[in-house]
């Protein structure tokens, strides 16, 4: 996956020429499950998702920086 961000690390806007975003960062989290109670796991593991018919699944973590004008901010953006 790294090697994706890195080949499409910028973002260019044909419209404004100062805007652009940059993937600098990307990390997966843990995987998790809710519950039907609304409570959330975490220590699930991929034969208990099969069992269950479920998805064995992990938030994906981008850190993203942007630019406009005169502006340059980061923020981490999650579960894609």
């Amino acid at each position: 996956m790294g090697k994706v961000v890195a080949a499409n690390a910028e973002v260019k806007s044909d419209m404004a020429r100062n805007f652009y975003l940059k993937y600098e960062r990307i990390y997966i989290g843990r995987p998790k499950v809710v519950e039907f109670d609304v409570t959330e796991r975490t220590n699930i593991t991929p034969m208990e998702c099969r069992i269950r018919g479920q998805t064995y699944a992990a938030p994906l973590f981008v850190d993203i920086k942007y630019s406009g004008d005169a502006q340059s901010r980061r923020w981490v953006w999650g579960d894609l």
